[in-house]
């Protein structure tokens, strides 16, 4: 009975450092040479957000939306891409 209870306290102590793992992974998206830039962690949280002045202007503000988009879905392909890697490696390695 008590290896179960082993069992889970290993399992969540890896779920926590693979969780550490994934906040240490940051990638950045942008958006026409960086006049948007979104930075995304592992984790798909959102840890910085660059916008150039140029799209602050209210005439501007549609294509200040478009940029964010456009720029957190290039991050989100990015974090993808790093995360599959992360996966392959720990298959090759032997892990779960």
């Amino acid at each position: 009975m008590f290896g179960k209870f082993g069992q889970l306290g290993k399992l969540a102590k890896q779920a926590m450092e693979q969780s550490k793992k994934l906040a240490q992974i940051e990638v950045v998206g942008d958006y026409k040479g960086g006049l948007v830039k979104v930075t995304l962690n592992g984790k798909m949280e959102l840890v910085n957000l660059y916008i150039d002045e140029k799209l602050l202007e209210p005439s501007k503000s549609k294509e200040l939306k478009k940029a964010i988009m456009k720029a957190h879905r290039n991050a989100m392909k990015k974090v993808q891409k790093e995360l599959a890697k992360t996966m392959d490696l720990n298959q090759i390695l032997g892990g779960n």
